[in-house]
């Protein structure tokens, strides 16, 4: 099965994770304390985002870019 990939498309999946981390530290830094759990959600989520493109677009081969992109 062949896949479309462009080299583009790694940098711009590490790009987006260092956003999201960017966010994840700036959510930490902004939340009040004595706040419920509830504010972590944003955190969880941003984190788990960062987490996912930063992963695939530093240790994925060509393979797993692609379909985070969704070419086949």
């Amino acid at each position: 099965m062949s896949y479309a990939y462009k080299p583009l498309n790694r940098k711009i999946l590490i790009f987006m994770g260092s956003v999201f981390s960017g966010l994840t530290v700036l959510v930490l830094n902004f939340i009040p304390e004595g706040i419920g759990i509830s504010f972590l959600i944003p955190v969880f989520v941003f984190g788990l985002l960062a987490s996912v493109t930063l992963v695939v677009g530093i240790l994925g081969n060509e393979r797993a870019v692609s379909k985070i992109w969704g070419d086949r």
